[in-house]
Order: structure tokens, then C-alpha cells, then sequence
């Protein structure tokens, strides 16, 4: 899992939350005063490569919702979940988010966004049926997408151009440009259909929160207080919340897997320990029975060599029948832990073979040190041992 592609680049990327206070910021031009400024500012500080704006943080999840498509006529697309995300044309460079094809927003695009969602707020609020409205043809929006939006809705056809509708009745979008997926609610949740729209967009909808995402050629965590400095500089009532690197957020989203895995590590460390514990106990109790045996062998001109080879013959056999016996119920009981596994099936052959072989050398060792020390006693004590 910390190995796994989420879709952006992890390394030196500082991300921290911006609330505007609905209160103090009603008009869409303060909204895009402020992030613009701020995110001007933060692109000239020394140490960051790029700064950018976004409503939705990669594996933390956000807002969706249904689409219609022009000509869609797969019942199964309709019940499809299309994720929404409201950005600053640089996030894509700030993630490290590649472009596959077309481009991203334009400034005229950028500013027709809150002009158009703007409208789009005023017709709703005055119907008397929001559900029923018909959008004018002339309020549309500009849409960059993920891949997989692209392959789901569009298979083998170029996505560039495209058209879909927010619901049935809603303002139709228009597909600018493809970029690469991304996983947005988490490391082992499958990836969904993904658009994005201008910040503007959210702007004219009445949303002033998001987070900053800052590339940057410096340690990351370094940069938190120029963050903090360039916010209060513009307003010195505001401040930035939760600064932390997309590191951080990648091992936040693991929590509950880590965790998981230290538990069941410890209890899987504990049971082969015991195992081996186990098999020696037995094995070497079975030997010490047949020191008896060996001295009988032993006084009749068996050899050492000899003895030991058959002890170990005998040993190995019920080992290798106990091994596979073990083998067999521990792959029909693999299903039990599919579900807890990512990246690694649960019949995973590399953890068969290791732990076969751990348990044959224990096994193995139980035999041989106990035989070995009963064919060097004297065989007239091994025969009177009971």
C-alpha cells in the first residue's frame, strides 16, 4: 500500500486547509481576489514551484454526483457516480497530475465560471421546482476529466469535445481535456469517474473553503509558516489549517491498515513461534521414545551415520504429510483474510513455500539433536533406558 500509484506525486507537496468566512466574503470577486493574490504570492516565495487551489484532497473523498450523457444508452452508466472537484488551473502541476490529452482551463473559461454558476444559483433559487428547471443552453461549463471517465463513458471514442449533464435538467459540460486518474477515497478503493471545473465554479455556488497545494523544491514542512504569513498578510483573521505534507496524508489514509497489520503480524509471529515450539516438543519427545530402539540398533553394529539417517528418513516423512495436510487447510481458509490483502493475493505462493520450509527445518532440527545425542550414549545405557 506505500508503494501504491495514487495518481499524484507525494514528494515535497504541502497541502493546508483556507476557510473564508461566509459573512465576510459574500461577493464571488473577493473570493477570487483573495486565492488569487494568495496563490500569486505563494508562487514567487522562494522554495515553491508551483501553487495551486482545490475543493477536494486526494483519498479524503468530496462531493458527486449523476451525469446523462448525450446518446449514453447504458442503464448501468446512469447509476455511475461522477466525482466533482473545483481547482486553480495549476493543481494539476501541483500534483503532478499528468495531461493525456486537450489542455486545461483558459483565463476567459475561468472567469465565465462564476458568472455562469452565479446564474445557474439565482434560476434555482427562484423556481419553485429546482428538479424541473431547464438550464439555458447558452450557461455551460468547461470540464477536464480522469482516464477512466474518458474509457467509461466514451469507449474508443476521443473524450475531447464530449458533452454530459450534471443530472437530467442540469447545465451541460463540455470535456476540454484528459488527465490522469487519481484516487480519491482511498489507497485500495477502485478508482471512479472524476471531473474537474474551475474554482470560479464553486465560487458562484456559494463555497469559499478548500485547501492549498504547494510544489515545492524544499522540505515541505518547512514552508508552513511563509503559508501561514502570506494568509494573515492578506487577512489577519484568518488562519491555515491542518499543514501537513501529501506524505502525511497518504499514511493517514493507512491508519487503520497499518495498525491492522502491526496486530496481525504480532499474533502471526506468536502462532509460528508456538507452532515451531510445537512440532520440536513433539518431535523430539517421538525420538527420545525410540532411544530404546536405537541402542538395540546400535549394539547389533548399526552405525551412527546410519541410525541418524534413519531417524531423519522416518522424521521427514511425517513432516512432509503434516506440512501438506497444514497447506491444504490454510488455502481454504485464505478467504477469510482476502478481504484485509492489497496487492498480494491471499494463496500469495512466496508465504506457502517460506513457512513450508521454516516449519520442514524445525521439524527436522527436533529430530536430529535428540537421535544425535541418543547414538552417542553408550548403547548398554540406551538399551536399559525405559
Amino acid at each position: 500500500m506505500r508503494g501504491a500509484n495514487i495518481g499524484v506525486e507525494t514528494k515535497n507537496v504541502l497541502v493546508a486547509g483556507v476557510d473564508l468566512p461566509a459573512t465576510k466574503y459574500k461577493q464571488i470577486s473577493q473570493k477570487k481576489e483573495f486565492y488569487g493574490r494568495l496563490l500569486d504570492q505563494l508562487a514567487r516565495t522562494p522554495g515553491v514551484a508551483a501553487a495551486a487551489f482545490t475543493s477536494e484532497l486526494p483519498l479524503e473523498g468530496g462531493s458527486n454526483g449523476y451525469i446523462t450523457v448525450p446518446g449514453d444508452s447504458n442503464p448501468a452508466d446512469a447509476n455511475l457516480l461522477v466525482e466533482w472537484g473545483y481547482i486553480s488551473p495549476d493543481y494539476f502541476r501541483a500534483m503532478g497530475i499528468p495531461f493525456l490529452q486537450g489542455r486545461s482551463f483558459t483565463p476567459e473559461e475561468i472567469a465565465r465560471g462564476s458568472e455562469v454558476s452565479q446564474k445557474l444559483l439565482s434560476i434555482y433559487e427562484s423556481a419553485k421546482n429546482p428538479e424541473k428547471v431547464s438550464v439555458p443552453p447558452d450557461l455551460s461549463f468547461v470540464a477536464v476529466i480522469n482516464q477512466t471517465m474518458a474509457k467509461t463513458f466514451w469507449p474508443g471514442q476521443d473524450p475531447i469535445g464530449k458533452t454530459f449533464r450534471n443530472g437530467d435538467t442540469g447545465p451541460q459540460d463540455t470535456v476540454i481535456g484528459v488527465v490522469g486518474d487519481v484516487k480519491e477515497w482511498g489507497i485500495t478503493d477502485k478508482t471512479i469517474p472524476q471531473a474537474y471545473f474551475p474554482a470560479t465554479v464553486l465560487f458562484g455556488w456559494g463555497g469559499s473553503h478548500g485547501t492549498l497545494v504547494v510544489k515545492t523544491t524544499v522540505a515541505p514542512s518547512s514552508l508552513i509558516g511563509a503559508v501561514r504569513t502570506e494568509v494573515r498578510n492578506l487577512d489577519s483573521s484568518l488562519a491555515v489549517f491542518s499543514p501537513r505534507t501529501m506524505d502525511d496524508v497518504v499514511a493517514d489514509n493507512m491508519q487503520d491498515a497499518s495498525l491492522r497489520t502491526y496486530l496481525l503480524g504480532v499474533f502471526a509471529v506468536l502462532t509460528l513461534i508456538l507452532a515451531a515450539v510445537g512440532i520440536y516438543g513433539v518431535m523430539a519427545y517421538l525420538v527420545t521414545q525410540r532411544t530404546h530402539e536405537i541402542g538395540i540398533r546400535m549394539a547389533l553394529g548399526a552405525r551412527r551415520q546410519e541410525v541418524l539417517a534413519l531417524v531423519l528418513k522416518h522424521g521427514i516423512r511425517l513432516t512432509l504429510v503434516g506440512v501438506a495436510i497444514g497447506a491444504l487447510i490454510a488455502v481454504g481458509l485464505t478467504r477469510v483474510i482476502a478481504g484485509l490483502l492489497y496487492g498480494v493475493t491471499a494463496s500469495d505462493p512466496l508465504t506457502f513455500v517460506a513457512v513450508s520450509v521454516l516449519l520442514i527445518l524445525v521439524s527436522v532440527v527436533a529430530w536430529l539433536v535428540p537421535a544425535s545425542r541418543a547414538a552417542r550414549v553408550d548403547p548398554m545405557i540406551a538399551l536399559r533406558y525405559e
